[in-house]
């Protein structure tokens, strides 16, 4: 009876999360970690801290920072689902924070706040 009850419940949490498996969560991070962007160091960046409602697992943090990372002018992006809160790294010349807002917010969370650090 115990073992049904995590099967179910880990069912609902993976569906909750988009439904990455653990295994395809790690493969995402792993990928990450091997693959780190590239700064270009004649850019004058800026970084953001944005607070993320909505984040649960670790599958929410790579769908943010992999979102963050292709949209046109962020160099860099990290998420943290227990702070609820993601960074990024931007060209100011390209990206504004408005699209940085709406990239997360087209990924179903909610941007409560976005302050320059």
């Amino acid at each position: 009876m115990k073992k049904l009850l995590f099967i179910v419940l880990g069912s609902i949490i993976l569906a909750s999360c988009g439904g990455s498996s653990s295994s395809e969560a790690t493969n995402k991070a792993d990928s990450t970690v091997l693959n780190p962007p590239v700064i270009d160091t004649t850019i004058t960046y800026s970084d953001v801290l944005i607070k993320v409602e909505g984040m649960t697992c670790t599958g929410c943090e790579n769908t943010i920072i992999k979102a963050l990372r292709s949209s046109p002018g962020v160099a860099d992006a990290a998420a943290d689902w227990r702070a609820g809160v993601a960074k990024a790294k931007y060209d100011p010349a390209v990206a504004t924070q408005d699209a940085i807002k709406a990239v997360i917010e087209a990924k179903g969370y909610k941007v409560t706040s976005i302050e320059q650090q």
